[in-house]
């Protein structure tokens, strides 16, 4: 189950392989139903709160969604790829879809595979989506029209980024999601109209360590802050201090963002509660 919070007392809860939503309202014990008209090859509504965040939103009656082709990703070739809508919106009121302009980037395979992940974001005016093996970030103001592009590169990710393994190995397929390069949630804080954008270096793999931990609890990961102009006004490194975090449980608050300690090797984790740190942003002058 997913759902999305439309206030105090509503809720939207969807189902996976559903097209179905239920609408909460705490001032009535019963759900209420909404159908809506599944695209065929497509996912149903998705909703990702942790690896690249992409939460569904509504907006003048609509539900906007991050959506997924349904075939094997890994038959496309660069320019097919480049035609695979990001996102649909559902009319509540009649059930009809509506696939959005917003498409993979037209080079994103131009040079070799990469994951195909990415994350979706929305400020007052824009959707921003950050892709796994891009340096860009891509912004659009209506459903209607193609993503523009502007740079925003880590400095702590070369600009290279690592093929996805297209062998029989599972193995192989599991290395690279614990080790490459890539670029995680994108996140929108609406206090301080700034994004964050999460950033995982390159790791080494050793022969003994977890292929699971690593993807679940990476040691390191860096933040860049964009502003409102999707400009990098800074970055900062995690876990190079021996602190570890877990990146991939976050939320941002009045007072910043709040990354949680529930990280198997920081001193603070403990497994029966849920704990996180605080950080605020600050403007350092020259």
């Amino acid at each position: 189950m997913a759902g999305a919070i439309l206030g105090l007392d509503s809720l939207l809860i969807f189902q996976p392989f559903s097209n179905s939503i239920f609408q909460s309202n705490l001032n009535d014990s019963r759900l209420g139903k909404i159908k809506y008209k599944k695209p065929d090859e497509y996912s149903s509504i998705l909703s990702e709160t942790k690896y690249f965040r992409s939460i569904p939103f509504l907006k003048d009656n609509y539900l906007y969604t991050k959506t997924f082709f349904g075939g094997n990703y890994l038959m496309l070739g660069n320019e097919e790829l480049s035609t695979k809508p990001l996102m649909y919106r559902v009319d509540l009121a009649s059930g009809e879809i509506e696939f959005s302009a917003f498409t993979f980037p037209d080079d994103y395979w131009a040079e070799g595979k990469r994951h195909y992940e990415f994350s979706s974001a929305l400020d007052n005016n824009r959707f921003v989506f950050s892709f796994y093996g891009d340096h860009n970030v891509y912004y659009g103001e209506s459903f209607q029209d193609p993503l523009d592009k502007k740079p925003a590169k880590s400095k702590y990710l070369s600009q290279e980024f690592e093929d996805l393994p297209e062998t029989a190995n599972p193995n192989d397929r599991r290395i690279y999601f614990a080790t490459a390069a890539h670029y995680g949630s994108l996140i929108y804080d609406q206090f301080r109209d700034v994004y964050y954008r999460f950033c995982y270096p390159k790791k080494e793999f050793e022969s003994d360590q977890d292929f699971r931990e690593m993807t679940l609890f990476p040691e390191e990961f860096s933040v860049m802050v964009l502003n409102s102009e999707l400009e990098v006004i800074g970055e900062t490194l995690f876990g190079n201090d021996g602190q570890k975090y877990a990146s991939n449980n976050v939320f941002v608050g009045p007072k910043g963002l709040y990354i949680s300690v529930n990280h198997p090797k920081n001193e603070l984790n403990k497994e029966d509660s849920f704990s996180f740190k605080l950080f605020k942003l600050e403007l350092i002058k020259d």
